[in-house]
């Protein structure tokens, strides 16, 4: 095999190498990303979840203390009457 032979082979093998080197560093960057974008979903979704129980406590605490009120106010008139 020539000299300029084997310099264009390994050339041509130096490309390859780098090419899939980049293809693998895409693919690990896409990876990433997408992971990424996973993560942020699913702590939305959790962050909603909060916002939804936090808000069914509130209207619970609000009917309840209203109810509590007009038990009191029933309490009250029976006691004046």
């Amino acid at each position: 095999m020539s000299k300029s032979v084997r310099a264009e082979t390994d050339a041509s093998y130096l490309n390859t190498l780098m090419r899939y080197r980049e293809i693998i560093e895409a693919t690990t960057a896409e990876q990433a990303q997408k992971a990424a974008q996973k993560r942020a979903k699913a702590e939305q979704k959790f962050t909603d979840a909060q916002r939804k129980k936090s808000d069914a406590a509130q209207r619970y605490q609000a009917q309840l203390r209203n109810a509590n009120d007009a038990q009191k106010d029933a309490q009250a008139k029976m006691r004046a009457a």
